[in-house]
């Protein structure tokens, strides 16, 4: 298991006088044995209390139910994962036992937690942080709903519920201690697994189940800079694109049979490629060439072999409002709206998204969008697609704003609105079970905003915020916080 994080700095989010008093029955108690810890060590009453609680974070420590009611930053107690558990390090006294701390260690005014009781706290988040009737808070639940984040700085996937908002458990993912960078992550289409691609030091798509969230397959695909994964309309195939294949200075891409776990076909460019969808009805799979004004489609059969393979110039003969110096595009992703009458290209070198008819590939619209856009998600019930802009510095340039979420109405190909979302917004996702577009703020950036603690594996967190869909403004009290750079994410419904 890789450790993950220690924190740099104070978190606000323990006060003096914590009551943890054991107000339920043991369904929403505490063990006794961290029940008596927390009676006995807390000082006064009147913090994180069902009273105070608005007034402190949002966190209601009463009870093992309430805590994992969370705070305005998310759970401080994530089961299984100490590592992720900020509560533990406020409560820690002493880093000689390899465990980060916050100061000030709590309980303020109070008798410090002894080394065993420190111990016994987390023990019973490395086992579940159970309540009184042994019981989980997330138990495996087939028809659960889950945002899966990847943490590209610590390899890590954050397991949240998209119903409470809160992160179930952190998934360390790859093979081996050395950093991975998990990059793109995918859920099948039936619910059943979720994939995860890496851009260094793991040459296989691994393969998790949705149910335990553990791992129950890989496929090999070679070592590459794998950028992006997707899935065929009817779930039978993948395709997996690299940058670049390591060791051949071949930017490839491969066709996966899922069914079987096995590359069907590897597919050699003589350009960067990055960005990959699936048509919604067809058995094609769509590619970026990022380094060209370009991108190629490729049909395939039912064995998963290339019947054709198809160019098509993405510029048309109009160039951009805002030219990059190399004179191209830079296409990053490729997005189908849900019938595939049309697709969506966002132009990362020149502040555009461009807007196709699927059936002879014509330039429909140009959309000007903020700088730098990169991944797409789609709210099919309100027309919407949402954009991310990852280095956006000229939308909303006051008080060191960087990143943008254009929204953009997919049946005109008209321009709505930009939110800021938060510090180098990269991942997206529509979850319209939840009414929410949520995205991933990687906050990498050293000049970025709070949370600013690190880690032991580099980086700095970043955190989640989210767009109503119906109003299409922030989501007001949600920024729970993440690992070290958090990349992509993806739904599972």
């Amino acid at each position: 298991m890789k450790k993950a994080f220690s924190f740099a700095i104070v978190t606000l989010l323990f006060l003096s006088g914590c009551t943890w008093d054991d107000l339920g029955d043991e369904a929403s108690a505490y063990p006794p044995e961290i029940a008596a810890i927390a009676v006995s060590r807390c000082a006064t009453s009147g913090c994180h209390t069902t009273q105070s609680a608005e007034a402190a974070a949002g966190l209601n420590l009463e009870t093992w139910e309430s805590l994992f009611l969370g705070s305005n930053g998310g759970s401080p107690v994530i089961p299984y994962s100490p590592d992720q558990s900020y509560f533990l390090y406020a409560i820690n006294r002493d880093t000689s036992n390899g465990d980060p701390a916050l100061l000030p260690t709590m309980p303020i005014g109070g008798a410090l937690l002894t080394d065993q009781e420190y111990a016994t706290v987390k023990q019973w988040i490395l086992d579940g942080a159970r309540n009184a009737k042994g019981e989980e808070r997330f138990p495996p639940i087939a028809n659960r709903r889950k945002w899966y984040v990847i943490n590209q700085g610590c390899d890590l996937v954050a397991v949240m519920d998209a119903e409470s908002r809160q992160v179930m458990r952190y998934v360390s993912v790859g093979n081996s201690a050395a950093a991975e960078q998990p990059h793109y992550i995918k859920t099948s289409k039936d619910g059943r697994f979720w994939y995860v691609v890496f851009l260094a030091a793991n040459p296989y798509v691994e393969v998790y189940s949705t149910l335990t969230d553990e791992k129950v397959g890989q496929i090999l695909i070679g070592n590459g800079n794998w950028n992006t994964f997707n899935v065929s309309a009817d779930g039978r195939f993948a395709i997996a694109v690299s940058y670049i294949l390591t060791g051949t200075g071949v930017n490839q891409s491969v066709l996966i049979d899922l069914q079987n776990m096995v590359v069907t076909e590897p597919l050699n460019f003589n350009s960067k490629v990055h960005g990959s969808a699936a048509h919604p009805l067809m058995r094609r799979f769509y590619i970026t060439n990022q380094d060209e004004s370009s991108l190629v489609y490729i049909d395939y059969d039912t064995s998963g072999r290339v019947t054709s393979f198809e160019s098509v110039d993405l510029m048309q003969g109009v160039a951009p409002v805002h030219p990059h110096l190399s004179g191209q595009l830079g296409p990053h992703e490729v997005f189908f709206v849900p019938d595939g009458s049309k697709y969506f290209v966002t132009c990362q070198y020149v502040r555009e998204v461009r807007a196709y008819q699927t059936s002879n590939d014509s330039l429909l619209a140009v959309i000007q969008v903020g700088d730098d856009p990169v991944e797409f998600a789609i709210a099919p019930q309100t027309g919407h697609l949402f954009v991310t802009c990852l280095e956006d510095m000229t939308t909303f340039p006051a008080n060191n704003k960087r990143g943008s979420v254009a929204i953009i109405d997919y049946r005109t190909n008209t321009f709505v609105k930009a939110v800021y979302t938060g510090f180098q917004p990269h991942g997206i996702i529509v979850d319209e079970a939840s009414g929410m577009a949520v995205v991933a703020n990687r906050n990498v950036a050293p000049d970025g905003p709070a949370p600013h603690h690190s880690s032991n594996c580099g980086g700095r967190n970043g955190y989640l915020t989210a767009i109503d869909l119906q109003t299409l403004e922030l989501v007001p009290g949600f920024k729970p916080e993440m690992s070290s750079d958090p990349y992509a994410i993806a739904l599972k419904k």
